[in-house]
């Protein structure tokens, strides 16, 4: 299985946003859709590394997710919108950080998949000087856990039966 063009469409809008820091409202350092970059001035981020991968590197990033996913869920199937959605989830974790979603949704826990992606809506601040600063709520994490959690919920578990095989 891999994405579909829907899906990609809609993790690109997720992922891509704006692709450079920013400010917003309140003065702080955004990237992409409203997530917290720095309290701070953005400039010690824009001289270290920009915020959002380059093509490139971001389709080889999606495949490794991709893979992630067809490795970890594998004694039950997902339907198209749930593969798509554990893989935008998968990208922007990364392995250690989609673990219990992936473990949850081959268990076919349709329910516990999509706790496990809206409890991940925290975001590691830095301070001004560039080390890692206070955890906080991100509302653009906010939103698009809520829509990569949107396809594993009202009370149905993984909409497939158990894959059997060796």
């Amino acid at each position: 299985m891999v994405m579909s063009d829907a899906g990609l469409e809609t993790f690109r809008l997720l992922e891509g946003g704006k692709r450079a820091y920013y400010y917003d409202h309140e003065k702080k350092c955004i990237y992409g859709l409203g997530n917290l970059g720095l309290l701070g001035p953005c400039a010690p981020l824009l001289q270290r590394r920009p915020p959002l991968p380059r093509e490139g590197a971001f389709d080889l990033a999606l495949r490794d997710a991709e893979a992630l996913v067809r490795r970890r869920v594998h004694a039950h199937a997902l339907t198209q919108k749930q593969f798509d959605a554990l893989v935008s989830f998968a990208y922007d974790r990364g392995p250690r950080g989609a673990h219990v979603a992936l473990e949850a949704a081959n268990r076919g826990q349709a329910d516990a998949v999509a706790r496990a992606i809206k409890a991940a809506v925290h975001t590691q601040v830095r301070g001004a000087d560039g080390r890692p600063g206070t955890r906080m709520r991100s509302l653009g994490l906010v939103y698009r856990r809520a829509v990569e959690a949107a396809p594993f919920e009202g009370g149905a578990h993984c909409r497939a039966a158990a894959i059997t095989g060796p």
